[in-house]
């Protein structure tokens, strides 16, 4: 007898194959398609007729699967969506590439897509806040791992957004199909309240730094985190052509607020700006950096490094840093460079810019500024008495001599 075939339906029937019982049915192309069961010593007609049943669930639930279609594993399918996300910015991408190395540590390439299970994902969080995965990283073949170091519960939160946000593409792409879910979706990708009590890097204190620095390139690549706010990555990779009438004196004014500049400093997305990829503009607020920057750029190519290689190593800023900060004869704190771009946003707020200035002058939107930059009103140490007379944009003591 033959079987009727349905479109919207498929059924799964029993037949005799020799010494095996045999399931098959057609599928939606119309193709025959057919699985063994077992042998009948040691299953009945009723009790392959119960796995047909399953398997007649299965096949209506994963239509895909009922025409012999089936998933790539984990490892393939990661590579096909880092290849098919063109639309993020490259600092996005990377993030993701090494979101990518984490779940190829956690579960390995082989791993089918269809076996990740939200205990995979719960052990994953796990394994990351536990230091398991956090040294992972590429340094030769795909798969090869470095040593174990600890994520900070904002790094483990921010790994477990880009998994959901990785397997949300899966999802949207086999979903129907294979009756695929996201794996994450119970998986909390929500960073922890933001500690706002961070060091408030005074003028005398920056005035200390700047003396220790061996040469103008580390005083200015300080300065411009501390007073420009600008992201480490962003200072190194400035240029001379980005610079704009830098050491002529003008004002700016919004409202009731009029300050003092010096110059403007252009900082183009993508190249200089790559985290965000966008790119702005702000005034040089300063003289005394304005003058370093003059002396340091007298003479060199548009094109050149307004820090230089030769001063600023790129290979070991960190380590220096430390040096700086030992020689100046303070102590150290949590998130070295990125204090100082919190400490001047907080200047800039203290002065009395409006908000949406600061933030586009800073480079991100408000409520990040609300949420991770600017210190809480109720008086923590970042919100020292000090800061209206150490404000290091307004201080009339000179900085860099």
């Amino acid at each position: 007898m033959m079987l009727r075939v349905n479109r919207d339906h498929i059924t799964v029937s029993v037949k005799s194959n020799g010494k095996y019982w045999q399931a098959w049915w057609v599928d939606r192309r119309g193709n025959r398609r057919a699985r063994s069961l077992g042998s009948k010593a040691k299953f009945s007609r009723r009790a392959a007729r119960v796995l047909a049943k399953r398997i007649e669930s299965d096949l209506n639930a994963r239509p895909a699967a009922a025409e012999g279609k089936t998933l790539p594993c984990l490892g393939r399918f990661l590579v096909s969506y880092l290849r098919a996300r063109t639309d993020i910015a490259p600092s996005t991408m990377k993030m993701h590439r090494a979101t990518c190395r984490y779940l190829l540590a956690s579960l390995g390439w082989r791993k089918p897509l269809e076996s990740i299970t939200t205990d995979d994902a719960a052990n994953f969080r796990s394994k990351l806040a536990r230091g398991s995965l956090s040294g992972a990283r590429r340094i030769g073949k795909f798969t090869r791992w470095l040593e174990e170091r600890t994520l900070s519960d904002a790094a483990v939160a921010k790994e477990v957004r880009n998994a959901k946000t990785i397997f949300s593409h899966a999802v949207t792409r086999w979903g129907d199909d294979f009756g695929l879910r996201n794996p994450f979706r119970s998986q909390s990708g929500k960073a922890p309240p933001v500690d706002k009590d961070w060091r408030y890097v005074t003028a005398s204190d920056l005035a200390a730094l700047l003396a220790s620095c061996r040469n103008d390139g580390w005083r200015v690549f300080l300065c411009l985190q501390r007073i420009q706010a600008f992201r480490r990555g962003e200072a190194l990779a400035l240029r001379v052509r980005h610079l704009q009438h830098v050491g002529k004196a003008g004002s700016v004014g919004y409202g009731a607020v009029s300050i003092p500049i010096y110059g403007v400093i252009t900082i183009p997305g993508q190249t200089v700006a790559v985290k965000t990829g966008k790119g702005r503009q702000l005034p040089i607020l300063r003289q005394d950096l304005a003058d370093a920057l003059l002396r340091l750029t007298d003479g060199a190519n548009a094109n050149a490094y307004v820090i230089p290689e030769e001063q600023v190593s790129r290979n070991n800023v960190r380590a220096r840093m430390f040096k700086v900060i030992r020689d100046a004869g303070l102590t150290r704190w949590p998130d070295l460079f990125q204090v100082l771009r919190r400490n001047a946003e907080t200047d800039m707020a203290n002065i009395g810019l409006p908000q949406y200035v600061v933030s586009e002058w800073v480079g991100h939107e408000i409520r990040t500024s609300v949420q991770y930059y600017l210190p809480d009103a109720l008086g923590r140490s970042a919100q020292s008495d000090n800061q209206a007379s150490e404000n290091a944009i307004t201080s009339t003591k000179k900085l860099i001599t």
